[in-house]
């Protein structure tokens, strides 16, 4: 597959989501290790070994690729995404128009540059617009990373894609520090292995061959000069989710004004040539650049809260926000059954019924505990799903996934 050039689509690693399959997979959990871990989460006494490695390493990963799952199969923008791998699945031929679409979405980690670890701090970074020459010419924002010492930008160190899979990341990472990472405190020896975890975390987000789950944090923080890593990755997460899970109607009008506040900015309307393909990633590049403008006792640091200030219809979405949204989720879910898999039919019931215990929660920091969930496959063992997704590894056991990787992969000019 690396002659091939889909290494960067069909990964294998410690643990990952499938986009194609649907499927979660955890590499390196095995039955012995979630055992112990179990033991320990039931044991008063523990004093922390067993509690804090099982969170790390089988938790963590969990709840990190379980967030994939969810934003892909329970959110609009997830599911406006699976319409094109179902019609793409249904018709795997070079001309399905839905290939356009997922090469933005899936195709584009091709232009994640990465570095060697352990490059000297500080760095500077910098919103700009990548314009391919040695590869398929699809345009696109990238957060891109420079020497502290190169004022000008002239030598990218590394640099990540604003798109689809560099919010999924971002959202999941912040999902394993709200759903996993306190199970750590229960710990007898957490007041030891808190300053371990700290360094450990700040390690995760000035990790230069990791740009993808740090790019849209190191931005807005850049932005504003905040120096919470925490809260500006609640405030990163939040405007994902709030993104991810917009209705059609306030997309559009989030465009709009987006698109008419950075005209008037800088007396051109680029943004609103790039929204025509990158809605949700304009939108993103514009609220980048409006946080800057918001005077500090508006803006004050980072939060979930402040997402609603950015744009003067958000104020007004905030309402009846996740109540339109979930009516935008079925509208979406009735449309993906246009061209989805037979499975899909038994399994969108529980999709329906996640979108709507996640919305009716109303914060866009959500737990994903208590949802209906698809099989875990496991290093030397599954965990069973929720009968709703009986049918999945059926359909999925047969699909060519280095065929679809092969149709949405980057090409050379």
């Amino acid at each position: 597959m690396a002659a091939n050039g889909i290494t960067h689509i069909l990964k294998s690693s410690m643990a990952e989501y499938n986009l194609f399959t649907q499927t979660v997979h955890l590499h390196t959990v095995e039955m012995d290790a979630m055992l112990r871990l179990q033991a320990a989460m039931r044991d008063p006494q523990n004093q922390g070994f067993e509690l804090v490695q099982g969170t790390k390493g089988i938790l963590r990963p969990m709840v990190h690729e379980l967030r994939h799952w969810v934003d892909m199969n329970c959110s609009i923008r997830g599911m406006k995404a699976s319409w094109h791998i179902f019609n793409l699945i249904k018709d795997p031929t070079p001309d399905n128009p839905s290939i356009v679409q997922l090469k933005r979405d899936i195709g584009l980690k091709f232009f994640i540059m990465k570095a060697d670890a352990g490059i000297p701090f500080p760095w500077r970074h910098a919103v700009k617009i990548s314009k391919p020459i040695f590869a398929e010419n699809i345009e696109h924002f990238s957060v891109c990373f420079y020497k502290g010492d190169d004022v000008y930008g002239k030598n990218h160190l590394f640099k990540s894609p604003i798109y689809l899979g560099s919010m999924l990341e971002c959202a999941a990472y912040f999902q394993e520090l709200i759903d996993a990472a306190p199970n750590m405190r229960r710990a007898g020896t957490w007041a030891l292995d808190q300053h371990i975890f700290a360094r450990d975390e700040k390690a995760f987000v000035y990790d230069s061959t990791l740009a993808e789950y740090h790019c849209l944090a190191h931005a807005f923080a850049g932005a504003v000069n905040e120096p919470d890593m925490l809260a500006t990755y609640e405030f990163c997460s939040s405007l994902c989710f709030w993104l991810l899970n917009m209705p059609n109607d306030m997309l559009k009008a989030s465009v709009a004004e987006a698109c008419e506040w950075n005209r008037q900015r800088t007396q051109n309307d680029y943004l609103a040539d790039y929204a025509k393909n990158w809605p949700y990633e304009a939108i993103i590049v514009a609220a980048l650049n409006k946080l800057r403008t918001l005077p500090l006792e508006v803006r004050g640091t980072l939060r979930q809260e402040l997402v609603y200030e950015l744009f003067d219809c958000w104020k007004g979405f905030k309402a009846d926000y996740f109540e339109k949204s979930h009516e935008g989720f079925l509208a979406q879910v009735a449309h993906t059954s246009e061209v989805a898999p037979e499975y899909f039919e038994s399994a969108k019931a529980a999709l329906i019924e996640n979108n709507k215990k996640i919305l009716e929660r109303k914060t866009l920091t959500p737990s994903i505990y208590n949802l209906k969930f698809p099989p875990l496959y496991c290093g030397d063992f599954n965990v069973n799903g929720d009968k709703a997704f009986d049918g999945l590894e059926a359909h999925f056991s047969a699909l060519d996934q280095v065929l679809m990787a092969t149709l949405i992969k980057i090409e050379a000019p």
